[in-house]
């Protein structure tokens, strides 16, 4: 992002000299020094920069360090950042016992990174931006402004005008609400407020403008930190430099465009604000060791079960309650379809919470954006999250809801991406270059296409083991790779590694098993959405695996299937699926594909598919047993064996290769459920709402997250003491309970019960359970199943025109069975006792024979009527009906969100 100018000024820049990259960053025993020269290119040669009479003269020279260059994780977070020329670990990072220690020894003189070049050769257009400097941020102006308010909590506590019994802080809670349910813009709010300002009486406490609301929030969140940087080498910078201290680079800050800055909000103050919450801090120090004191019998459940997190606890690091993991993501989010420019966003969730708080957007860490028509370079971007890891990881102190101080611990467990980001975090070569796979030493190959394009494949090679990667072994890879860089090799890259990383630094970080596999973006939109492509797109319509032809008959059934509410999206058809998300294609895969593709496609592509499906559905259950992981294991490896002799081998890519790692992934990570994208595309997409105009976009979402982050303290504080205005927001966010009836401890009445007469049929249905004689009961149409976290619908309820919650599995003698609900009754018996029941017609079970069996064949018995006792319904289940055929689809978990 780069702060306004005044003089306007051509995008041309130059001429400039093009490097030849001779240097990496000089380790010394202090830390980082300043690196070796580049050496010019003779084609574009221009004079050397002063004071450096040759290549060997300068590189002796700038080989030395001091204790000034070391980027030293600071005691305190720094007002301004070090004028530092690389970015990279210092040894000071490392703790001595580190095995790095060797290789930062033999780092002494180095040359270095090639990336260098890259960014040297793209100063010809600087960083495209969409906002002004952000003076609504900056810390000098809101500090001041705070002089004005009195910094006292007590202030929430009182009237917030005369004659009023709410709380200023209520009132403060309930604007915040009111916020983000609606997406207000700026302007819109600011006269709202200004409006009821007026209508209240003087010498209120109430926030009549937004600049004086967002002082009230000061209280409860933290401003962010501004990182400048030089747009043409990326090295930080002081705000007030003139000219960019590295001195490869030395650009005039004089000329319009050549500062950017992103911005980063400090981790350690945002865990102050979320430890203060007593509900926060009671789920970070219980939630784990509940789930430890379970019967695990080896099934995975959560990410607590994989070996990464075993390790950490069994090391005794996460068996104190006090400390934490997080799971990381970072991904470009297009903001504007008329403009390349992207935002950046860094997302951290704290792993110790129940996963449903977990992924809550007012528990997210939100570390800081990035803003450019250019990819984040995360040497620089990522600095300052690996500076406060490093202080999480050796322990700072914080204080309880309570006041009581202790101390927290916290590490990076996880960081989980899509394939071109996971590349730009690990400093190493794309998915579509040589030795691309992350897991695995597998290199791949060229391949011609026949439209004369060249694609990155990788084939299975019979009776050959691929190595994994292993931590120990990508360290060794960088090691060689400078070695490489100070031989003057031309290609320096060392198994798809270009360099070090900075989260290779990190004690507790394991740098290849704590990659996860995007299940996401690589399988629903990968490989899912290439399997369509391949069988249905016009573009493969002559090759033997295509289906093409069927098209219309796959439209005709996607359009007649009714999903459950839990699933966002309609399904859309073929025609559509050039805008279908990814929810859509996981859709298809877990629970469609099966039912519509048996009739459409020939038997070898299908069963080939289900061996995905079943794969895929057994890493996504939310009890994963050894046996499951073996098995899914099994089904994908033989798919990704089969996958180049049923198609070619130009589509197998890497999202299909990674595919035989998925099994390892959950092993050491945690079910599909627990580590994937869909949670931060939420956030994504909740951030770019809360963006309305092409002005001040980072402020906006600045301001965004300060007010998630306030809603939870507000709410914690006050909302518990005016039960008034608890149902009112309940009702504004669509969470009113109060037509909710307690059956049981597990089940809810919703809505108006009503009393109908019994026909023949369900008077013998009931009567076939419990002893009665009347003719007439009351009855209800809609209940929800706490622990199943779902609802059911009789299907004499109307209103769900496109949608079908009437299809339930129950138990009965232990056994698991299907039904369609009609309605629900309250019925007594002879001795007076109160019973609910379901009038149901059964669905009896067919064989499907596609070695899936979460997806049951079954056909709706109508002749027939059962009554069944409520509490033996499990869950609402999805009905798939294709042609003549029905189908019922298990849902694997109840975490998923699309």
């Amino acid at each position: 992002m780069s702060p306004p100018q005044t003089n306007k000024q051509s995008r041309r820049r130059g001429p400039y000299q093009k490097w030849k990259v001779s240097s990496v960053p000089v380790v010394t025993e202090h830390g980082v020094g300043v690196a070796a020269p580049l050496e010019p290119d003779e084609s574009t040669a221009q004079p050397k920069p002063t004071g450096c009479d040759s290549v060997d003269a300068d590189l002796e020279t700038c080989s030395q360090s001091s204790e000034e260059d070391a980027p030293d994780v600071p005691s305190e977070p720094a007002s301004e950042f070090t004028e530092e020329t690389f970015m990279y670990p210092s040894a000071s990072d490392i703790s001595s016992d580190d095995p790095l220690d060797t290789m930062l020894e033999d780092l002494q003189e180095a040359v270095r990174q090639q990336m260098y070049d890259e960014l040297v050769d793209d100063t010809g257009e600087t960083v495209e931006t969409l906002t002004s400097k952000i003076a609504e941020v900056t810390r000098d102006e809101i500090l001041e402004a705070d002089n004005n308010i009195p910094r006292s909590e007590d202030l929430f506590n009182q009237a917030f005008c005369t004659g009023s019994s709410k709380k200023l802080g209520v009132i403060i809670l309930l604007l915040c609400c009111f916020m983000v349910k609606f997406r207000l813009a700026d302007e819109a709010m600011n006269y709202l407020l200004a409006l009821i300002g007026i209508l209240l009486p003087d010498g209120n406490l109430f926030p009549s403008s937004l600049h004086r609301l967002r002082k009230y929030l000061k209280f409860y969140t933290f401003l962010p930190k501004i990182t400048y940087y030089c747009s043409y080498c990326y090295t930080h910078i002081a705000k007030d430099a003139s000219r960019c201290p590295n001195h490869f680079c030395s650009k005039d800050f004089s000329v319009p465009g050549s500062i950017s800055y992103f911005l980063q909000h400090s981790l350690i103050n945002q865990l102050n604000v979320l430890f203060k919450r007593k509900s926060f801090t009671d789920d970070i120090r219980s939630h784990r060791f509940n789930h430890f004191a379970g019967i695990r019998n080896g099934h995975v459940y959560d990410v607590y079960d994989g070996l990464l997190y075993k390790n950490l606890y069994n090391d005794g690091f996460l068996s104190n309650p006090n400390n934490i993991s997080f799971a990381m993501n970072t991904d470009g989010v297009s903001i504007f379809k008329s403009s390349r420019v992207c935002m950046w966003p860094v997302y951290l969730l704290i792993n110790e919470l129940p996963i449903k708080a977990r992924k809550a957007r007012e528990n997210t860490l939100f570390y800081g954006i990035w803003i450019s028509s250019k990819k984040p370079i995360m040497w620089s971007f990522l600095k300052p999250l690996y500076e406060e890891l490093k202080r999480l990881e050796n322990g700072v102190e914080f204080e309880d809801h309570e006041g009581s101080s202790f101390t927290c611990k916290a590490t990076l467990l996880t960081c989980t991406c899509d394939l071109p980001a996971k590349s730009l975090v690990t400093n190493s070569i794309q998915f579509n270059g040589a030795y691309g796979c992350w897991h695995c030493l597998h290199e791949g190959q060229n391949f011609r296409t026949s439209k004369g394009g060249n694609c990155r494949v990788f084939p299975t090679h019979k009776n050959v083991e691929v190595p994994l990667r292993t931590k120990e072994s990508v360290r060794l890879d960088v090691k060689q790779v400078v070695s490489n860089m100070q031989e003057g090799k031309t290609n320096t890259h060392v198994h798809g590694v270009k360099g070090p990383s900075w989260f290779m630094y990190l004690k507790y970080f394991n740098c290849v098993d704590g990659f996860v596999i995007d299940y996401m973006h690589g399988i629903c939109s990968g490989v899912m959405k290439s399997l369509l492509n391949l069988w249905f797109s016009k573009e493969h319509k002559k090759c033997p695996f295509s289906f093409f032809p069927q098209r219309e008959a796959v439209n005709k059934y996607l359009k007649g299937i009714k999903p459950t509410v839990n699933v966002t999206r309609i399904p859309r058809t073929l025609d559509d699926i050039v805008y279908w998300k990814a929810s859509e294609y996981r859709n298809f895969l877990l629970y469609w594909g099966i039912p519509i593709l048996k009739p459409v496609i020939s038997p070898i592509y299908f069963m080939h598919f289900c061996l995905l499906v079943k794969g895929i559905f057994l890493l996504s259950k939310e009890q994963i047993s050894p046996c499951d992981i073996s098995t899914a294991e099994a089904c994908l490896v033989e798919f990704v064996k089969n996958f180049e002799v049923l198609y070619d081998l130009q589509f197998v890519t890497m999202n299909v290769h990674q595919l035989v790692h998925l099994a390892r992934n959950v092993k050491c990570t945690g079910p599909l459920y627990s580590n994937n994208c869909f949670v931060y595309e939420s956030l994504n997409g909740f951030l770019v709402q809360h963006i309305h105009g092409t002005q001040g976009v980072d402020t906006q979402i600045v301001n965004t997250v300060s007010l998630i982050q306030a809603i939870p303290v507000f709410s914690e504080k006050f909302l518990n003491i005016d039960s008034e205005v608890q149902n009112f927001i309940s009702v504004m966010n669509g969470l009113s309970h109060t037509s909710w009836i307690a059956l049981s401890s597990n089940i809810y009445r919703i809505g108006a019960i009503s009393t109908r007469k019994l026909n023949l049929q369900e008077l013998r249905a009931i009567q076939n359970q419990y002893n009665i004689d009347f003719l007439e009961v009351k009855y209800f149409l809609k209940i929800f199943i706490k622990s199943a976290d779902c609802y059911v619908y009789g299907s004499e309820y109307n209103r769900l025109v496109r949608r079908n919650q009437s299809v339930v599995k129950y138990l009965q003698d232990d056994v698991a069975h299907f039904g369609h609900v009609n309605y629900f009754a309250q019925i007594s018996n002879s001795d007076k006792e109160v019973k609910h029941v379901a009038l149901i017609n059964p669905f009896i079970q067919r064989t499907l024979n596609s070695g899936d069996d979460h997806i049951k064949e079954v056909k709706l018995s109508r002749n027939q009527y059962f009554a069944i006792d409520i509490s033996t319904i499990l869950c609402a289940c999805i009905f798939v009906q294709v042609g003549d055929r029905e189908y019922i689809c298990d849902i694997p978990n109840r975490f998923d969100i699309d």
